[in-house]
């Protein structure tokens, strides 16, 4: 079936199956199911309530993204009305929400709770969208594919968000691809605690929504014990994970996710590293189970894929160019490598992002997005990667650049100088943790007072709760080039000698 968005294929399943179970929200005793019709029918009425509230063609709508059924209610009735969803993380600091509604110029923000920004700004709770009981909006239309559909933020290496612009064509492009390599189809249930503000959990509620699958809502990763709960409960057939999601699992009990060997068909994993350890395992625990791991970005999502069980013999690459993506590794004359030589990942197609808010065009002329990762490409067409574009940390697929925590710590009179780095989690759930270095400002008289709990004090109220550092060490002097740029790689092989050579 021919869908000209993610939204229509929404529609054109509830009118098929409307009785089709579509949502699955808690645990027995009090579990709620939501039909496509039902779902449907909140759609148009939300869709009827933000247009009378001002939200309109062409408009940013900031969008708090709990794992919710009044998020992704919200977040299609925008759609609907041709306005551009802009999800962002409930935790976000006022300050950081500010930021992004005077980026995109939004008038409307639909949140979990009252926050103070701007009183030019309209805000209205997600929670009125589930009593909202009004008329349904006369539907005229979808969106054309080359409309914008999302804007969704992603951590510059300055550590101020880029907003890449994803049309409506980019979007259905990525599901497809998406739901091609990982054999999704409409009997499917899968269960996604991943947040909806990132690329990866919203692009499986997009690839769930096109199959007409049902989906399992699920808030993270903090209690492992409801995750297993809610699989044996619902009788999911997949689930997506980071790979820190799955070390939690593991620690929480490897034989309780051996239980669902027989019922579980795919896991999609990605957004940061695993390790070999933790692939392998996998493996041995669910040697039926398509599992699947990709490479992106978020103007990229799912360039590559590779799945463990088939291509075990290179379980340290990405895998390959995802089924309706172009890829090609280029030198520094622009030219394509030869096999096995590195240069850097390009990409191509439907699914790829044409351009940044406010900052013009991401691809080339003629289409291609340089990623500014480096890799190779063997013999037998799996792909590298051997470097990634900038020192940014990943904290169990949540990014974090460096000079975003340094500028903060650098306002502290009592900071003379300080660097920020990634290294990895001691207890192998995250991949990684910030650790900062400080050099005092010894002209300042009560240095001596300052300890380690006056820096989180500090960050607490400025940054996202994974962005405080799990690491501070106080040292004498920060490495620098003789340009006066800090030498990361001297800082984390110092840390990895005080461990004992193991980078740990």
């Amino acid at each position: 079936m021919k869908h000209q968005s993610i939204v229509s294929a929404l529609f054109k399943n509830a009118a098929l199956h409307p009785n089709k179970i579509a949502l699955i929200i808690g645990t027995e005793p009090n579990i709620t199911r939501v039909t496509y019709s039902e779902l449907t029918h909140k759609i148009l009425q939300s869709a009827k309530f933000l247009s009378d509230n001002g939200a309109s063609k062409g408009q940013f709508v900031i969008l708090s993204a709990t794992q919710s059924t009044e998020f992704i209610v919200c977040y299609f009735a925008l759609h609907l009305i041709g306005a551009i969803a802009v999800p962002v993380d409930p935790q976000l600091p006022s300050s950081k929400l500010q930021d992004i509604a005077n980026q995109c110029s939004s008038k409307i923000a639909i949140l979990s709770k009252f926050t103070e920004i701007k009183n030019t700004i309209t805000v209205l709770l997600l929670s009125s969208f589930t009593e909202n009981d009004g008329d349904e909006i006369n539907l005229l239309k979808f969106p054309e594919p080359s409309e914008k559909a999302d804007l969704l933020f992603t951590t510059g290496t300055t550590g101020m968000p880029k907003g890449v612009i994803l049309t409506h064509q980019n979007v259905l492009a990525g599901a497809k691809n998406i739901n091609h390599f990982i054999q999704n189809t409409s009997q499917d249930i899968e269960l996604i605690p991943l947040p909806f503000n990132h690329s990866f959990g919203l692009a499986r509620l997009r690839c769930n929504v096109l199959s007409g699958a049902t989906i399992v809502l699920a808030n993270g990763f903090l209690l492992p014990g409801r995750i297993y709960r809610q699989l044996e409960e619902t009788k999911s057939t997949g689930f997506c994970s980071v790979p820190a999601g799955i070390a939690v699992l593991f620690k929480f009990g490897e034989d309780k996710l051996a239980q669902f060997k027989h019922q579980l068909k795919y896991i999609e994993i990605g957004s940061a590293p695993m390790s070999l350890e933790h692939k392998l395992k996998l493996m041995d625990l669910l040697p039926d189970t398509r599992i699947c791991m990709h490479y992106g970005l978020t103007e990229a999502s799912r360039s590559t894929f590779i799945e463990f069980h088939k291509d075990k013999d290179f379980l340290d690459s990405i895998g390959k160019s995802t089924p309706g993506v172009q890829l090609e590794i280029r030198n520094n004359l622009a030219r394509e490598c030869l096999i096995d030589e590195s240069g850097t990942i390009n990409v191509k197609g439907d699914s790829v992002a044409k351009e940044y808010l406010s900052l013009g065009n991401i691809v080339s002329k003629s289409g291609w997005l340089d990623t500014g990762d480096s890799g190779f490409l063997n013999s037998q067409g799996y792909i590298f990667l051997s470097g990634r574009s900038s020192d940014m940390i990943n904290i169990g697929g949540q990014k974090v650049a460096p000079l975003e925590i340094e500028n903060l710590l650098n306002l502290l009179p009592w900071v003379r100088d300080c660097a920020c780095i990634g290294v990895p989690d001691p207890n192998n759930i995250s991949g990684e943790v910030v650790k900062i270095y400080l050099v005092k400002n010894k002209k300042i008289l009560d240095t001596k007072n300052i300890s380690d709990s006056d820096v989180i004090l500090y960050l607490r109220d400025k940054v996202e709760s994974y962005k405080i550092p799990s690491q501070i060490e106080w040292v004498d002097r920060i490495p620098k080039t003789k340009s006066g740029k800090t030498q990361r790689h001297l800082l984390r092989q110092v840390h990895k000698e005080k461990n004992g050579g193991v980078n740990a």
